[in-house]
């Protein structure tokens, strides 16, 4: 999400795409000749093809992630991750309706929690107070 929106910033057009769970984002590199490369984020791997074409030939999944020093293994799990099942464009609106609210959710989990407590330091406050009153007018409570 962040990749998309450095790059939207600095007027490349980009798009998030998911493979298979795996999220990369596809930047056009070339207005004119319509060129996309695909930024694996996860990976620090920029692939000079976009992801319609690595479907198609994902042998060539496999060359980039090793030039970038991963292991076979990695290498051709990337390689079947790009595989032409399972992938597809997230739009912005699917995007705002899914990522960016579990953005938002994962800071308002932790507020929300701390919500109680300046309600129990104000209820502690209440009854101490409460007992000093009490205490100095010489009843017990």
């Amino acid at each position: 999400m962040i990749v998309k929106k450095i790059l939207q910033a600095s007027d490349i057009p980009a798009r998030r795409v998911t493979l298979n769970g795996h999220m990369v984002t596809e930047a056009l590199i070339d207005k004119s000749k319509r060129t996309w490369w695909v930024l694996d984020s996860d990976f620090g791997v920029v692939i000079e093809y976009d992801v319609k074409t690595l479907s198609k030939k994902p042998e060539l999944v496999e060359k980039y992630y090793k030039a970038a020093g991963y292991s076979a293994a990695i290498a051709k799990w990337a390689s079947d991750v790009y595989a032409p099942y399972g992938n597809y464009v997230i739009t912005d609106y699917h995007q705002c309706q899914t990522e960016e609210q579990y953005y938002r959710l994962k800071w308002q989990i932790p507020v929300f929690l701390l919500l109680p407590y300046p309600l129990i330091i104000l209820t502690l406050k209440y009854f101490s107070s409460r007992r000093r009153l009490s205490s100095s007018d010489g009843n017990n409570v």
